[in-house]
């Protein structure tokens, strides 16, 4: 992998994911009337480093984004010239980019580009987001998947 520019920077995901039914910071499970806490960026996370142990997580990592400087030279166009995504997984030889997504209009804002210059970088990209938050993954390019983080930590490839 070639390297240019700053190197990656980190930081903590915080984001949480409320339940848009809900104006409280708990919203109610619809099997029980218990209360149940709203997922978060950093509890999708912990549970994929819970059901990947031998992987490394690197959270909150930003690239430079070699296509939108080229278009940028050539044709004047100007997007983001960095991507951001928030983690990115070692495991074995593989490198996963994870994009979590704790709220519906997050995920609405995604975009090719994001998904594009992690791709060049990446074997395999996917969205982690709480169980039944959307259907599909935002952007449906290639090899791109979504995995669901239901609150006990279990994770379903949809």
């Amino acid at each position: 992998m070639r390297s240019s520019g700053p190197p990656a920077t980190c930081r903590s995901p915080s984001r949480s994911y409320q339940n848009p039914s809900s104006q409280h910071s708990r919203s109610t499970s619809p099997l029980s009337s218990q209360p149940q806490p709203r997922s978060t960026a950093e509890d999708i996370l912990n549970a994929l480093r819970h059901h990947y142990p031998t992987a490394a997580f690197v959270p909150e990592l930003t690239i430079n984004d070699e296509q939108s400087l080229t278009d940028y030279y050539e044709q004047g166009e100007h997007e983001a010239f960095t991507r951001r995504i928030d983690a990115l997984m070692f495991d074995k030889r593989i490198r996963t980019a994870i994009e979590i997504k704790v709220d519906r209009a997050d995920a609405k804002r995604e975009s090719l580009a994001k998904v594009r210059a992690w791709r060049q970088v990446t074997h395999r990209f996917f969205y982690a987001t709480p169980a039944g938050l959307i259907d599909s993954p935002p952007i449906m390019s290639g090899s791109i998947g979504l995995l669901w983080v239901y609150p006990d930590g279990r994770i379903e490839w949809r």
